[in-house]
């Protein structure tokens, strides 16, 4: 969770390689970390949004399907 702090979406959007998206991408990334930590809610607040982020703008499934399972395992262990 630490390490995640320095990566910059902009620097990775500016690789040649890096793709597109990663601003809910790493926002995501963020929410489903706090989520292993056991901080659902705080997790699920920035995954939802991510989540609906990415698809609108059309990213792969295979980019969303991790962050919809943790998302859906954080409102499950909230209900």
């Amino acid at each position: 969770a630490e390490l995640l702090t320095a990566v910059d979406a902009a620097g990775l959007t500016s690789t040649t390689a890096g793709g597109s998206d990663w601003a809910p991408r790493l926002q995501a990334l963020k929410g489903q970390i706090l989520i292993a930590q056991g901080r659902d809610v705080d997790g699920a607040a920035l995954l939802g949004p991510a989540i609906e982020q990415m698809k609108a703008s059309g990213i792969q499934q295979w980019v969303l399907v991790p962050f919809e399972k943790a998302l859906m395992q954080a409102q499950a262990a909230n209900r």
